[in-house]
């Protein structure tokens, strides 16, 4: 029997959901002055493309919503609820310039 022991595989998937090239792509387009409007909705099944299924059993809702907020804080996003509480639109708040650092 022979036993490969090279140690664990490297990840190659991002870290959190706030390193993820979906949510740092769509606040990118955001930062680029793009008007657009993204669901959250949108944004947690985006993920299923970036993330294998083992690893998406560990994302959960409310980890990505925290990621969220402090990406929003960060971008200078605005969420606002829609379909009721159903649903969360992000955009980029236009008071808020592209070089805006959050706090």
């Amino acid at each position: 029997m022979d036993i490969d022991d090279d140690g664990p595989p490297e990840p190659t998937t991002p870290t959190t959901p706030a390193d993820d090239p979906t949510m740092a792509n769509a606040a990118d387009a955001m930062d680029a002055g793009k008007d657009q409007e993204l669901r959250f909705t949108d944004l947690m099944n985006g993920l299923q493309s970036v993330y294998p299924e083992t690893a998406m059993r560990d994302i959960s809702t409310s980890y990505c919503f925290i990621c969220l907020l402090h990406l929003a804080n960060e971008k200078g996003l605005v969420l606002e609820s829609a379909e009721g509480l159903g649903e969360i639109r992000v955009r980029r708040d236009r008071k808020v310039d592209a070089d805006y650092v959050g706090e």
